[in-house]
């Protein structure tokens, strides 16, 4: 993953990790703490071993019956 991939993929961690807070209704120190939640999540993303989705090959060509 990219370093701008990495910062974007934090941001949105840390967006999600805020509703999450809100909904809760937490509002002490919510900055700070959606993006502790972030970088542990991406500690975590690292830490992982991840190669990518397997391609699904199509079964076969669908032909319209005449």
């Amino acid at each position: 993953m990219k370093e701008d991939d990495k910062e974007y993929v934090r941001a949105f961690a840390a967006m999600f990790a805020m509703n999450g807070l809100l909904s809760r209704g937490e509002w002490d120190g919510l900055v700070r703490e959606s993006f502790r939640l972030a970088d542990s999540f991406m500690d975590e993303l690292e830490s992982q071993d991840i190669t990518g989705i397997a391609a699904i090959k199509p079964k076969k060509k669908y032909e319209r019956k005449a």
